[in-house]
């Protein structure tokens, strides 16, 4: 490891190189100093072909964001061929460590609600992938692949599958169109950079951005406003939520409310499978968040938009 830190500071000028707490994704990065400066080293340990297309949507969504007025890292060098971008530091505090600190529940939501609102009526860019098909639209079938064996003490059959499928299909079938546009992927709290005053596109920057998607509006939201990792006053996701909606006719509304509660819940379902296998891992810290991720579910199915994953998930015994 110290060769590796070696190498990386002589190619970037870079000392006291340090690694930053690493998370979910195949990127480590590190804080380094240069010229009395702080930078950000974002790498790829294993850079292969799905790394590299990785790095290419990382440069491709923040030209983007950044040439719609979003603040995100500049780039101060980037050696695409070996995996490695020098990023501007945008400091330690993302927007749940500014709440943590002092900054008013209801001030920061609305921030990160006025940066989607802001976001939805730009236009995605080009060749964006599909939601529909994507790793997050499919996965939500994790809740049978990792937390329905915990419940019936055996791996879940490919019936099973299939009958989830079906109910799925059965709900979005009656639903209205669902708004599409821009959707970041993964917006929560830890995505958000607090940078301090003034306007929301000017005091909150994006990170992790790579995984974008063109796809149904209501995702980042209902991922911001029923987080996983923590839970956020009703008032305020209503407060979110209407100031989001502002503008829209009676129509648009219904179809994003419906949409907010489908999406809303095929998240907690992919994301519960996701903590559950990370806990089996060794990866105790994500096991806290099923409590919190289980309720979102149960409150979820008593909406009558749901009754057939109700009735899905009664057949199958599988309780929240």
């Amino acid at each position: 490891m110290a060769t590796s830190f070696s190498h990386y500071e002589n190619l970037f000028s870079l000392s006291d190189l340090r690694p930053l707490a690493p998370d979910v994704s195949p990127r480590r990065y590190y804080r380094g100093e240069r010229a009395g400066r702080s930078y950000i080293l974002m790498t790829y340990p294993d850079f292969d072909e799905t790394a590299r297309a990785n790095l290419q949507s990382f440069l491709k969504v923040r030209g983007w964001l950044y040439d719609n007025e979003v603040r995100v890292p500049e780039i101060i060098e980037a050696r695409e061929s070996e995996g490695l971008v020098l990023l501007e530091d945008l400091g330690s505090t993302s927007l749940r460590a500014a709440m943590e600190s002092g900054v008013e529940v209801r001030e920061a939501y609305l921030g990160a609600g006025e940066v989607l609102r802001h976001l939805k009526s730009c236009a995605p860019p080009v060749d964006l992938p599909a939601y529909k098909g994507s790793r997050i639209d499919l996965k939500h079938a994790d809740v049978l692949r990792f937390y329905a064996p915990s419940l019936r003490g055996c791996e879940s059959e490919s019936a099973l599958f299939e009958d989830y499928a079906q109910a799925w299909a059965e709900i979005e079938h009656g639903l209205p169109t669902c708004p599409q546009g821009f959707i970041h992927g993964d917006y929560h709290l830890e995505n958000i950079m607090w940078l301090g005053h003034g306007p929301a596109l000017e005091r909150l920057a994006l990170i992790d951005f790579q995984e974008a998607l063109q796809g149904p509006l209501p995702y980042d939201l209902v991922n911001l406003l029923e987080d996983a990792r923590a839970d956020v006053p009703e008032d305020v996701q209503t407060g979110v939520k209407e100031m989001y909606c502002a503008g829209m006719d009676m129509d648009e509304r219904a179809a994003f409310d419906a949409w907010y509660r489908v999406l809303g819940t095929q998240f907690h379902c992919r994301v519960i499978g996701l903590f559950i296998k990370l806990e089996q891992d060794g990866r105790a810290q994500y096991g806290v968040h099923i409590p919190r991720l289980k309720a979102y579910i149960a409150r979820a199915l008593r909406e009558p938009l749901l009754a057939p994953l109700k009735r899905f998930f009664d057949d199958a015994g599988i309780t929240f």
